[in-house]
């Protein structure tokens, strides 16, 4: 996805890729750079996921934990509370 658009016939990574290279990157550089930053994306994507899943996951358990009552008349042990 993140990459779909960044080809040499897209006008406007062509004019990103320039701009780079107008501060003095070379084009090697320049793909570089582009190619870190879809990399930093892409990590930052993924830990939004995991992020997204973790809570996803700690709901879960806060509901099973909530409906997991003691049956009624029934005592708790706490015999290993000191």
């Amino acid at each position: 996805v993140l990459t779909e658009n960044i080809s040499l016939y897209n006008p406007i990574a062509v004019e990103a890729l320039t701009r780079l290279e107008s501060l003095g990157l070379s084009p090697t550089q320049a793909k570089a750079f582009i190619a870190k930053e879809i990399t930093r994306q892409g990590f930052f994507i993924a830990s939004n996921e995991i992020f997204w899943a973790s809570s996803i996951l700690l709901l879960s358990l806060i509901i099973l934990v909530w409906f997991s009552r003691p049956k009624a008349g029934q005592v708790a042990d706490s015999s290993g509370a000191h």
